[in-house]
């Protein structure tokens, strides 16, 4: 019997970062990256931008990386009230800028498109 093996992520915001290195040390220990070892990597919000990175070649410490790096400036806010205005926010709009998200997706991935990834991916909406 074939197998077929499914990475799934959820959102989370910064706490990709965790989930991130959870998948570094997986990579460490089988000397595989997750698209390799994964027939299927899926993920939502924060769990899609792990996903998109491991399908287009990225390895998970690289990832761990881009959330050392750039989690604060894409996900701003810990604060009581920054975290309250955010709840709010939701619900005209989404929580943190998307030009901010896009802008350092382009700078990390550069023109990569996903027809390029090493496995398949499903990036929920």
């Amino acid at each position: 019997m074939t197998r077929f093996r499914i990475l799934s992520f959820d959102g989370g915001g910064i706490k990709g970062a965790f989930t991130a290195s959870v998948v570094a040390t997986l990579e460490k220990d089988t000397g595989k990256s997750a698209a390799e070892y994964f027939d299927l990597i899926t993920g939502t919000s924060t769990g899609g931008i792990i996903t998109i990175g491991l399908g287009l070649g990225l390895s998970a410490e690289e990832i761990v990386a881009f959330y050392r790096k750039h989690g604060p400036t894409i996900f701003p806010g810990t604060s009581l009230v920054q975290r309250t205005r955010g709840i709010v926010r939701q619900f005209f709009g989404p929580k943190h800028s998307h030009e901010v998200l896009t802008a350092t997706l382009r700078q990390v991935l550069g023109d990569r498109q996903f027809g390029e990834s090493v496995c398949c991916l499903v990036i929920p909406t």
